[in-house]
């Protein structure tokens, strides 16, 4: 696992999400880069099925709508809404961290295989001194032991900002050419438990990077 500290003295970012159409413009250095695929499969030939999701970040499940492909089948698309978790005066603790676990099944064409590479969005945080902000996604894909990566975002205080990130999992595997298999994340947001108001959310939907290849013949 990455772990990558942001302190208050950083500037501000610019997020290309070329996947989902959003762009964050505030100066200073860049979270950004082309993370389109280079080879994919039609578009019509890929589909979504089975989407499940449960956590106290999303109590009712994902509604029609907060799951889908990119135009180019080049980015998982899920919007969590404002999920954020919180705490300060009269929170209960349980609001201090939240978490969203989501299963899903891609249906790939004959003769292609997909990772998931890469997870951008925007966030908002308000971090005191002294406190720690976190965004962490870990993926796997289902029946593979060693199939699991994650990445985590920790913005340190004092900071009041809304910004960009790219979490990245360089270490995901790609499914099984010809295998149907279940894709899983773990969105987990959490701010330490106290009487100061401590604040970390997600601003847009999170776009997950699939990345294609070509099965080798006879996969």
């Amino acid at each position: 696992m990455i772990t990558r500290t942001i302190k208050s003295n950083f500037s501000g970012s610019v997020l290309v999400l070329g996947l989902i159409g959003i762009s964050l413009a505030s100066g200073g250095s860049a979270f950004a880069e082309d993370v389109i695929s280079r080879e994919a499969p039609d578009p019509l030939d890929v589909g979504l099925v089975n989407v499940f999701a449960n956590g106290n970040g999303c109590p009712g499940g994902l509604q029609p709508g907060q799951v889908t492909l990119s135009d180019d089948a080049g980015a998982l698309l899920v919007d969590f809404g404002l999920m954020g978790a919180v705490s300060g005066a009269n929170q209960p603790i349980t609001d201090s961290r939240r978490v969203c676990s989501v299963a899903i099944q891609i249906n790939a064409p004959v003769g292609w295989t997909y990772r998931i590479s890469e997870a951008g969005f925007l966030y908002g945080a308000r971090v005191p001194e002294g406190a720690v902000g976190n965004i962490k996604i870990e993926t796997w894909i289902q029946g593979i032991g060693t199939g699991s990566d994650s990445d985590q975002l920790s913005i340190e205080g004092p900071v009041a900002k809304s910004d960009g990130a790219q979490l990245t999992f360089p270490d995901s595997p790609f499914v099984p050419c010809s295998e149907v298999r279940q894709l899983n994340f773990r969105n987990a947001l959490w701010v330490p438990f106290g009487e100061t108001f401590s604040r970390v959310r997600f601003q847009s939907p999170v776009a997950y990077h699939i990345e294609w290849k070509k099965c080798d013949t006879g996969s």
